[in-house]
């Protein structure tokens, strides 16, 4: 639904009416939500795992279960928050806003255009929005193959 509104305007895409702000913000809550669900999903796996193999229960202390909540909540955070040091959350060349360089493709070697945000967008990607997410889903299926 909001997809390339919160695009800028200045950019020849359909219904782009935002501004360089509304497309940051877009790239900022897609990561923070959606690593909020993949962190949260990986420490429900783990707790999950914990209450069936190890013999947790409700009497347990609750400074044991702080983590659960609380990780996935800080993980989030620090993948929304990095990029937006590097100015990264640019549109993405298909419907929205994500971590991507501004003009689009002036990353690459053979571009004739200088970035002007988001310069190393493609390794913030990786280090950001790739990796860690790997990692938490193979948590999740290890948790649950042991189970």
């Amino acid at each position: 639904f909001l997809s390339t509104w919160m695009v800028p305007s200045n950019i020849n895409v359909a219904m782009a009416s935002g501004t360089t702000a509304t497309c940051t913000a877009q790239g900022f809550c897609s990561y923070l939500f959606y690593g909020l669900a993949a962190s949260s999903n990986a420490s429900l796996a783990v707790a999950y795992f914990l209450i069936a193999n190890r013999d947790w229960r409700d009497e347990n202390d609750d400074r044991y279960r702080l983590p659960f909540t609380v990780l996935p909540i800080i993980f989030s955070l620090v993948v929304a928050t990095t990029p937006l040091f590097g100015r990264n959350y640019n549109y993405n060349g298909v419907f929205y806003c994500d971590i991507a360089a501004s003009p689009l493709a002036c990353d690459y070697d053979d571009s004739p255009d200088d970035c002007t945000r988001g310069a190393n967008a493609r390794y913030i990607l990786l280090c950001v929005g790739v990796v860690p997410f790997m990692v938490l889903f193979a948590i999740i299926i290890v948790a649950m193959a042991l189970l």
